[in-house]
């Protein structure tokens, strides 16, 4: 029996590829320059497209070239090292001041380095300026897009992510969740995963593109979301407006995707004492409105079991330089943020894949990490395990 393909519209029609990727893409534009000498010996020009990773693939890139002072001889890819660009094939064309080449590339762009170029066989004395701007699209490196189950990822910079350099993507922990799914799912179904993380984003500027219509921008048939925002909220709104902004999107998603799972993460652990202490009040919050919730789905005849919360206070070592991405800042920073290696990223997937829920008896001001408490919250402290694959069928 053929599986049916997740991305259908209302009226069940198969969405295209182009369309899944206008509905979830996230449009960048990035500019490189070179001014100079025209050079006489082979020069790089260009760079890397922007906010590209190895949790992204860029789609849908369209670019324009000009020149000013003379016509100029540019090469694409690289004849020793071609893995870095796409195409790999060196092309060779010549770049004439007030004729702009504009250039289309509708396919996936494996690597980041498409907006970047060879220009030579100058006089060395003549003055040239080379613009090139790029706009393209990013979508989450997961192109399996006839998944029967799609998994969406709501967040900030934890989700987005940054990462150190030696991580791979398996290592990432929304993709170790991933991989989870597929590998114990009983019924052998397929999945995808399409991240909607974006860096400093709170849960009030979600809500604000909810309101706008531009949050929901996902496949028909989400079957499950993670939550992850926090780690900007804490020091920006107060607790009531985390837990309304929290409320506001379980609305919107129940309206939207009625058998829903929805999972809830609570915020990773951060370096600083005063940071952790104030993402701490937040962990708490997130707790609370979700026992409410799943108290005010009992009542109203939904199934709580679909609100899942996660507390993700303990996945790794706070202390641990290591455990934090690079680009938070040197080895003697105090306040790092971003869970940037291996162990800190399997200690987040280990945790959510466990899946140890919150329910009326946990008790929230002990098996919440303490410094009495340092253990945090872990069974049987009031918290009983989903099998989540129950609410997936």
């Amino acid at each position: 029996m053929a599986r049916k393909a997740l991305n259908v519209d209302v009226n069940k029609r198969k969405l295209t590829v182009q369309e899944i990727i206008m509905r979830e893409g996230q449009q960048f534009l990035n500019a490189a320059n070179f001014s100079g000498i025209y050079p006489s010996t082979q020069t790089q020009v260009g760079g890397a497209l922007s906010n590209f990773n190895i949790s992204r693939r860029a789609v849908n890139l369209q670019m324009v070239l000009t020149v000013y002072g003379a016509p100029v001889r540019m090469s694409t890819g690289s004849s020793t090292d071609s893995s870095d660009f796409y195409p790999s094939v060196v092309s060779t064309f010549w770049l004439c001041p007030g004729s702009p080449i504009n250039i289309d590339e509708p396919g996936y762009i494996t690597g980041p380095l498409m907006q970047r170029f060879t220009i030579g066989s100058g006089d060395d004395e003549t003055a040239i300026k080379i613009g090139i701007v790029s706009r393209y699209k990013l979508i989450t490196n997961d192109l399996n897009f006839d998944a029967e189950k799609t998994i969406g990822w709501q967040g900030d910079s934890i989700s987005e992510p940054t990462v150190n350099a030696d991580l791979t993507l398996d290592d990432m922990h929304h993709f170790r969740v991933r991989n989870w799914l597929i590998d114990n799912d009983p019924e052998r179904k397929t999945y995808r995963l399409t991240i909607c993380a974006v860096g400093g984003r709170t849960s009030l500027s979600y809500v604000k593109l909810l309101n706008a219509g531009s949050a929901g921008a996902l496949p028909v048939s989400l079957s499950i979301d993670f939550y992850q925002f926090g780690m900007n909220d804490f020091d920006k709104i107060s607790t009531s407006e985390y837990k309304a902004n929290i409320r506001r999107w379980v609305e919107y998603r129940r309206r939207h995707y009625p058998d829903i799972v929805l999972v809830f993460l609570g915020t990773t652990p951060r370096m600083g004492d005063d940071a952790e202490a104030g993402v701490q009040i937040f962990r708490i919050a997130m707790a609370e409105v979700i026992l409410d919730l799943k108290q005010e789905w009992e009542a109203m005849g939904l199934n709580p079991e679909r609100l899942i919360g996660i507390d993700l206070a303990r996945t790794f070592d706070r202390k641990e330089r290591d455990n934090y991405a690079i680009t938070d800042g040197g080895a003697d920073i105090t306040d790092a943020v971003h869970p940037g290696n291996a162990a800190a990223n399997h200690g987040m997937a280990t945790k959510i894949t466990e899946g140890y829920d919150y329910t009326s008896d946990t008790d929230l001001g002990v098996n919440f990490p303490t410094e009495e408490h340092p253990e945090g919250l872990l069974p049987p402290g009031g918290l009983r395990q989903r099998n989540i694959f129950n609410l997936l069928k």
